[in-house]
């Protein structure tokens, strides 16, 4: 997406603004004081707000990790810094930003609906190729595959909204103690920890 740089930081200073406040709380007004600019400089680059919005969401869609991950070692340290890639993604503005914004949204905008729907179609893709992957090496024993991603993203989608949605960071332990039960459950012996 080419924008110039006024029109990007209308964008991102939008994209703030919406997530701490709401997005139907911040007005082309508001955000031509936030970035001391006139509201006829906004429609120099948007004709409406709802064009700034649908902007936000496209300038978002382009937001990506370059991080591989690696997928070597046993089963739990391979879903550890899946889930810790994520975390950390996730919760770094201007990520968590849309993040919430959408998370918010999605009971009233169909746009944000679509989003939160393709964020959660990752998390599921993303959990199902590594969980087959590892099943596949025989790190762990997986005769439900969608059953298991279903377990793994929605609960590893659960502690994101967590940490972005109520603030909460002290889940560390929770993480690592779901890691281990779902290792463990998903192990060929009973009572054997992952291979």
């Amino acid at each position: 997406m080419h924008t110039s740089t006024t029109k990007q930081r209308l964008i991102q200073s939008f994209l703030e603004l919406a997530s701490k406040e709401g997005m139907g709380n911040i007005s082309l007004s508001r955000l031509a004081n936030e970035n001391n600019i006139t509201k006829a400089t906004i429609f120099c680059h948007f004709s409406s707000r709802d064009e700034l919005i649908k902007n936000m969401y496209a300038y978002c869609d382009t937001i990506r990790t370059q991080q591989e991950i690696s997928l070597e070692g046993d089963a739990r340290a391979v879903l550890d810094r899946l889930v810790r890639h994520w975390i950390e993604f996730y919760t770094i503005a201007p990520v968590s930003y849309f993040y919430r914004i959408v998370s918010e949204q999605q009971y009233t905008d169909n746009l944000a609906k679509e989003k939160s729907h393709a964020l959660w179609s990752m998390f599921y893709g993303q959990s199902q190729v590594v969980l087959e992957t590892l099943a596949d090496s025989h790190r762990l024993e997986i005769e439900e595959l969608d059953l298991a991603t279903i377990m793994f993203s929605s609960t590893i989608k659960h502690f994101i909204d967590e940490e972005i949605l109520t603030g909460s960071d002290e889940d560390d332990w929770q993480i690592d103690r779901f890691l281990s039960k779902f290792c463990t459950l998903f192990t060929s012996s009973p009572g054997k920890g992952p291979q």
